[in-house]
């Protein structure tokens, strides 16, 4: 009996031993569990990090589009600053001459050494001596025959201007001076009865004794360096009694523009 007793006591130990791994197993398991929920909250805080991190690239690259468009605003203004006409008012009778092109100090100086030149010749001696009076002078075509536009009527009236304050000579209107003139009278006779129409309208005019015409020709030459420019303007004055040319003028301007001011 005691021998079974004893028996029953060492079943009843074996099922607690076997009850005690059981437990020491469940405490491996919940060790393993715990772990793994640690993990599990360090792969949360990690996901957490990446996220916020994410953002901050975000707003990284927000910054930078913010600075590239800042940048590029800027530059531009400065570009539009820098490249928009700045205008400067200078003395009109200061020589300057940006293109090489015919100027308007070509115009001024060719009128007026022109001019001179005619006044020294001996056709103005010999007409005072003959008439007893000064020369009525009008001017006629003045022709461009470059390539490049030249304003022939400015030149034409820095002639005009010339023959006029020199004093020398009487200077008639032109053609259509005259029909603008003409065309005034008969308005301002048809629209006054106290004016007599026959004698306002048509009453004589004064003729011109000789009539100055002429022409501006000109040659280029370049290579890479520099390009040459001229220009020669040619004028005759003719008596309209005889046909006669009584005076031939010639002026020459050259000009050579350097590479740096130079566009071909």
């Amino acid at each position: 009996m005691k021998l079974r007793r004893s028996q029953g006591e060492l079943m009843k130990l074996r099922r607690s031993q076997g009850e005690l791994m059981k437990l020491r197993r469940s405490q491996g398991e919940l060790m393993k569990l715990r772990r793994s929920q640690g993990e599990v909250m360090k792969l949360r805080r990690s996901q957490g990090e990446v996220m916020k991190l994410r953002r901050s690239q975000g707003e990284v690259m927000k910054l930078r589009r913010s600075l590239v468009c800042f940048s590029m605003g800027l530059v531009l203004t400065c570009f539009a600053a820098c490249s928009g006409p700045q205008v400067s008012r200078v003395n009109a009778s200061e020589e300057i001459d940006l293109s090489g092109y015919w100027n308007d100090v070509d115009s001024q100086q060719v009128a007026q050494e022109m001019i001179n030149d005619s006044f020294a010749n001996q056709w103005i001696v010999d007409y005072k001596k003959e008439k007893g009076r000064k020369p009525r002078v009008i001017i006629g075509s003045v022709v461009n025959k470059t390539e490049e536009h030249i304003s022939t009527e400015t030149f034409v009236k820095d002639i005009e201007r010339n023959f006029l304050t020199s004093g020398k000579v009487t200077f008639v209107s032109s053609k259509d001076q005259r029909v603008e003139v003409r065309a005034e009278r008969k308005d301002y006779a048809e629209h006054n009865s106290k004016v007599d129409f026959t004698k306002k309208s048509r009453g004589p005019e004064t003729a011109a004794d000789f009539m100055l015409k002429g022409q501006i020709n000109s040659d280029v030459d370049a290579n890479k360096k520099a390009q040459l420019k001229y220009y020669q303007v040619e004028l005759e004055l003719i008596n309209l009694e005889t046909n006669e040319i009584v005076w031939i003028g010639q002026k020459k301007i050259k000009k050579i523009i350097s590479k740096k001011s130079y566009k071909a």
